[in-house]
């Protein structure tokens, strides 16, 4: 028997609460909801709140990003070394999965094969 990790039970109590509280609509549907009374549980206690549409529409990010960190599904930001051709900081990256390579400071953005010449010439000017 595979004991069950004390996070992921309180998550799968949390969603299915989240989901109670949905209504069986859409977000778009969701979030145009009036406050309305529930019931909601939190740390073995038992509490009323008002809740209008948007509050419950971010319930559902919550427990996402819950199960995202369980899972370990966040994403994964490679650092890369040469400096930003905009702001000229060490600070350009490329998160796993995306063609892009982006500043974290100044936003800028490029696709790969712009970032490889923009290297190459780096390295020309080096020598």
């Amino acid at each position: 028997m595979c004991p069950i990790d004390p996070r992921v039970d309180e998550l799968l109590g949390d969603i299915a609460d989240v989901i109670d509280r949905c209504d069986d609509l859409q977000v778009q549907d969701l979030i145009q909801q009036p406050i309305m009374k529930f019931i909601v549980w939190t740390r073995e206690s038992r509490q009323e709140r008002y809740l209008d549409g948007v509050d419950r529409a971010l319930a559902i990010r919550l427990v996402h990003i819950r199960a995202n960190n369980i899972l370990g599904f966040e994403k994964i930001r490679l650092k890369r070394h040469a400096p930003c051709p905009e702001c000229g900081l060490p600070t350009l990256g490329q998160v796993v999965g995306e063609s892009n390579i982006d500043c974290s400071d100044c936003e800028f953005i490029m696709p790969l094969d712009e970032y490889d010449k923009y290297c190459t010439e780096l390295s020309k000017r080096k020598k």
